[in-house]
């Protein structure tokens, strides 16, 4: 595969939310359309999402990018947060093991527009995850954070995976 082509997308449809969690992000149609939502008020609300690994991934690092907006017009910045998690070798089920989180501060969007978050993961960062491995992405709002300045939901539309 060559750098900056698609791995894989993930929508609303696609996270698997938690049947018990503290904070877990939640699913709502908006405009007939189903998004994640992350509500604001000084929580981390999260979710994730199970793949595998393609075959043609080639290993050089990964562009997350999370498509989002705001619920209403709004102002201030919101942090989002993306680790991944090697579910295949040396895995216990019943714990999390994710890799360390990288962290993104984007300004809100203006008028319900809608952007794209990139954060940039080299392989280590990415839990060294090579070809054909089941792995876990982590996406939170780190509402705990005091950038994390927005009032109001933040909707993601897409979440897509590209090789760098």
């Amino acid at each position: 595969m060559s750098a900056d082509e698609t791995l894989m997308v993930f929508d609303a449809t696609s996270a698997n939310l938690p049947i018990v969690a503290s904070h877990p992000a939640y699913i709502k149609i908006v405009n007939f359309r189903p998004v994640l939502a992350y509500p604001d008020g000084g929580v981390d609300y999260y979710t994730t999402f199970l793949s595998v690994t393609p075959y043609d991934y080639t290993n050089r690092g990964i562009e997350v990018r999370i498509t989002w907006s705001g619920a209403i017009s709004v102002a201030g910045d919101v942090v989002w947060s993306v680790a991944f998690e090697d579910c295949d070798t040396d895995h216990e089920m019943l714990s999390d093991d994710f890799a360390a989180a990288l962290v993104n501060t984007e300004t809100a969007p203006a008028n319900n527009q809608v952007l794209t978050t990139i954060l940039f993961f080299t392989n280590t960062e990415s839990d060294s995850l090579i070809v054909n491995r089941i792995f876990r992405l982590k996406v939170m709002r780190k509402g705990t954070d005091g950038g994390d300045t927005m009032t109001g939901t933040a909707y993601i539309l897409r979440i897509e995976i590209r090789e760098r």
